[in-house]
């Protein structure tokens, strides 16, 4: 990103930048396999979405100017037009756009495009609402898998059977939930930072805030697999300059030099659903 512009002149040049960041081997973590052999794309997606979702806000962040920003609307509906058309889980496609066209969680008024005269102070803190609208779904879905899986083998779920499969557990963000089994947001959404954009300075005072509601178990019982979001963050990086060339394609456009933009560079982007 310091040098913007020139690594991402043209495909050949985007390519040569985003080398030095891919993973260093083939085989998905025990995290999405669970240590049994079974593939991990499924998960491996949602980590690699939950990542996009936090860099939006990132690059948000970081931008002095809103017209530059990428609104959250427009962030969402590409995922979902990369579900739409790239996703090869038809069922799992299925449930996720129905879940998507019919505003599920809120969506259509969580997530917005951005104006001039935007004064809607429903979600005070909006770009945090796209990590959390996606983390919202992902756990619908492990909700949803849950009682399939109960119906098909003939047991009753119940309410903690429910809450186990939510993510995080009690065990790894107690300060996320509230006695009453509902969700702190403020506390889930530094959970989400810290989880999917690791390693600065941000990240660490979150942690530190964290612990005071004993994130981190004893030593002895820490799992010691990497983290997929580890593994996986040079791909968050990539996104990040993918968002960062939205950003510059949506310059180009407001001053009618975007034709030789699209003509240099076409690109795209991608536990189950």
């Amino acid at each position: 990103l310091n040098d913007f512009e020139t690594n991402t002149a043209n495909e050949t040049r985007f390519l040569e930048t985003i080398e030095p960041f891919k993973p260093n081997h083939n085989d998905w973590s025990p995290a999405c396999t669970h240590e049994n052999g079974f593939p991990g794309y499924t998960c491996g997606l949602w980590e690699l979405f939950h990542i996009m979702t936090v860099g939006v806000m990132e690059w948000n962040k970081r931008s002095d100017n809103k017209w530059v920003a990428i609104s959250t609307e427009h962030a969402a509906d590409t995922l979902r037009d990369y579900v739409a058309h790239f996703f090869g889980c038809q069922v799992c496609q299925e449930n996720f756009l129905k879940a998507y066209d019919s505003c599920s969680f809120d969506r259509c008024n969580r997530l917005r495009a951005i104006h001039d005269d935007d004064e809607n102070d429903s979600y005070p803190n909006d770009w945090e609402q796209l990590p959390l609208w996606l983390w919202e779904m992902h756990n619908a879905v492990n909700v949803r898998l849950l009682n399939e899986k109960a119906d098909r083998e003939g047991k009753t779920v119940t309410a903690q059977d429910e809450e186990d499969v939510r993510w995080p557990s009690r065990q790894e963000c107690p300060g996320c939930w509230r006695n009453d089994g509902t969700w702190d947001e403020d506390i889930v959404y530094k959970y989400l930072r810290m989880t999917y954009w690791p390693n600065d300075g941000l990240t660490a005072d979150y942690r530190r805030q964290l612990e005071s509601f004993r994130v981190f178990v004893d030593d002895e019982e820490v799992d010691k697999t990497v983290p997929l979001s580890v593994t996986l963050f040079p791909l968050g990086v990539l996104s990040f300059i993918a968002i960062g060339l939205y950003s510059k394609r949506v310059q180009l456009e407001k001053s009618g030099r975007h034709k030789k933009c699209d003509e240099d560079f076409v690109g795209t982007y991608s536990d189950a659903a």
